[in-house]
């Protein structure tokens, strides 16, 4: 993974690159994958800049204004190796649709969701039996891998790592970590503007929420939430 961010760099994988110390090489390997974020979100939003207009799928239901004690959960889930395999607005479309439509099917209430190159976040209310999380991230797991590889050509290949849910059990910690959610393109660098971006909730919580919820939700912070967002 070094060696990649470092040729995005400009460096080649040879003398010169190998004999850079190791903090310096660390540096170097972080600037260019912020510029190559950078570049893949431009190509993304010059590609997409009008979908939002024109129909893009969306989860049908309604943002949900208060705290539910029937369960409610934060997951994450990354590729292995976090490897950016959800490249194009194809590959994220593919995956958020199949996250719509497992969570539907198992009856689990999105209420934010991010999908990244590499990795998502959805925060979720629970069926009466929150053990269908397992099921359910299985399905979409599966079925994501397979349909991804046949776009690539590939057979067999592993796509997703792990997953880890942290059920939240208060109304502060249930905002906080909505508001993370729906601006986890920002905090990555992605976007400069959530709602922009197709693949994550926030212009569905503008378009479906009242704007005093929207107001407030923005002034949460997230900065003391322990979220595994390390791609």
């Amino acid at each position: 993974m070094r060696r990649f961010f470092l040729e995005c760099a400009g460096f080649s994988w040879s003398a010169p690159a190998r004999s850079l110390r190791r903090d310096g090489a660390l540096t170097v390997a972080r600037r260019a994958r912020k510029r190559c974020r950078a570049s893949l979100a431009a190509a993304l939003q010059k590609k997409y800049s009008s979908s939002m207009s024109e129909g893009v799928p969306y989860w049908p239901h309604a943002p949900m204004h208060c705290f539910d004690e029937r369960g409610i959960y934060m997951v994450t889930a990354a590729t292995y190796q976090k490897q950016w395999l959800f490249n194009s607005p194809e590959k994220l479309s593919m995956l958020r649709d199949m996250l719509f439509k497992y969570a539907d099917q198992f009856e689990w209430r999105l209420q934010a969701w991010a999908v990244l190159n590499n990795h998502y976040h959805f925060v979720a209310v629970s069926p009466a039996d929150a053990s269908t999380l397992k099921s359910m991230l299985s399905r979409l797991h599966e079925y994501s891998a397979k349909k991804l590889n046949r776009m690539e050509g590939v057979s067999g290949r592993k796509v997703w790592h792990n997953y880890w849910e942290t059920r939240v059990t208060h109304q502060t910690s249930y905002f906080a970590r909505l508001r993370y959610v729906h601006q986890n393109p920002v905090h990555h660098g992605v976007v400069e503007n959530a709602s922009n971006y197709e693949w994550c909730s926030q212009a569905w919580l503008e378009r479906n929420a009242d704007r005093s919820f929207v107001n407030t939700l923005g002034r949460f912070k997230t900065d003391r939430i322990s979220v595994r967002d390390d791609f």
